[in-house]
């Protein structure tokens, strides 16, 4: 919207979203699966994410999490950006 709280429009009468960054905090952590409860807790009885995984997906990701949480099997295989 403008100053006036109009709707700014592109030339087919569209309007146009105006987006900003919003910073979040990490969720998960490199340092394990115990350093990541804000993530975790999600999925606990009771969260807000209850029963959307397995306990053998959770326990996938914890796993994952403890070493590293690195995408390649072999560090030295990375793609360099």
């Amino acid at each position: 919207m403008d100053e006036e709280g109009e709707l700014i429009l592109d030339g087919e009468g569209n309007a146009i979203p105006v987006t900003q960054t919003v910073g979040v905090g990490n969720s998960m952590s490199v340092n394990g699966a115990r350093s990541s409860s804000r993530f975790f807790t999600l999925f606990d009885t009771g969260g807000a994410h209850e029963g959307w995984l397995t306990s053998a997906e959770l326990k996938l990701l914890s796993e994952w999490l403890d070493i590293g949480a690195q995408y390649y099997n072999d560090p030295f295989a990375a793609p360099v950006n």
